[in-house]
């Protein structure tokens, strides 16, 4: 008599490539956009070490202020070993705006080694 086992297994792509938010070393932004307008900006993010990539942004607008967070993603799952050194990636994302005049754009920094909001202010035109 022969005993034959087999294992199966369901994988679940969120576990294996966790996500978290990372912080901000710097924003490019124009100094003016027309509301409703979609625009391109550009961030430096840093990331925990190269086996993380930038996977999201999301947005919070409350009146003239919005804030962001931005995420990224281990793509190695868990396999794979990745040298613990930070690193910088740049992304571009395009936004729009819904309040006109001077608006604060926050984002969670990393400013001279330290944690702190990093703050642009662009300039919405009707």
């Amino acid at each position: 008599m022969s005993l034959m086992l087999i294992g199966i297994s369901c994988k679940d792509d969120a576990n294996d490539y966790p996500e978290g938010e990372v912080f901000v070393q710097s924003v490019q932004v124009p100094d003016t956009v027309s509301i409703q307008e979609s625009f391109e900006i550009e961030i430096e993010l840093v990331l925990p070490d190269p086996c993380w990539s930038y996977s999201r942004l999301e947005k919070q607008e409350n009146g003239t202020i919005t804030s962001f967070q931005v995420f990224a993603k281990n793509t190695a799952g868990g396999d794979i070993a990745c040298p613990t050194r930070p690193v910088t990636e740049k992304v571009k994302e395009q936004i729009t705006l819904t309040y006109s005049g001077s608006n604060d754009l926050i984002f969670n920094g990393f400013v001279n080694a330290h944690n702190a909001l990093l703050t642009k202010t662009i300039f919405v035109t009707n």
